[in-house]
């Protein structure tokens, strides 16, 4: 058996407090329809919490992966990087030569 909202809970002892027709049997209804409203604005205030949580939750995971995913990519260009620095260029591959300087002094941020 789930327990009732506390909220609700009063919101029923209030109405069934007095006798139909009595102005504070009004008074206790338009208090009961208060406690209601405001038991559905926190039950919604609830679920939209969840749902931003999840969603923070993913927007984590992702820039996780993406950080890892960086981290991997940026191993592989060291490792190229090293590749093409050891390539011996004969006088044939000049223009080659020329270009994977460029781009070894580019992607080591020296230009």
């Amino acid at each position: 058996m789930t327990q009732q909202p506390v909220a609700l809970l009063l919101a029923e002892k209030l109405e069934q407090q007095f006798p139909v027709g009595t102005a504070q049997h009004y008074l206790d209804g338009e208090a009961a329809a208060e406690l209601r409203r405001l038991h559905r604005e926190v039950e919604e205030i609830s679920s939209e919490n969840m749902m931003l949580g999840n969603h923070n939750k993913n927007l984590h995971d992702h820039v996780e992966q993406l950080r890892r995913m960086l981290e991997q990519l940026r191993a592989v260009n060291a490792q190229l990087l090293e590749a093409l620095g050891e390539i011996e260029w004969s006088n044939n591959s000049r223009w080659q030569a020329d270009r994977a300087r460029a781009a070894i002094v580019a992607a080591k941020g020296e230009a």
